[in-house]
């Protein structure tokens, strides 16, 4: 990724970016913890992929989606 500013880390950035753009994946390092059960909820709502990698170090980070992706 190219533009750092499409990289929105942790759950209150992740929120805002489902909440308010149209992200193309989020990553969440474990998708059944209490602190991003909403995340989850508002992914599968807007059909945004989920990816889980339990080795980042945060809860959450979201990748928007840049105008070059289409």
């Amino acid at each position: 990724m190219s533009d750092v500013n499409l990289i929105q880390p942790g759950i209150g950035e992740s929120t805002r970016a489902l909440l308010r753009r149209t992200p193309k994946l989020i990553r969440l390092r474990d998708p059944q913890a209490p602190e991003v059960r909403h995340l989850v909820q508002l992914a599968q709502e807007r059909q945004v992929l989920l990816e889980v990698n339990s080795s980042q170090p945060l809860h959450a980070v979201a990748l928007i989606r840049s105008l070059s992706d289409g």
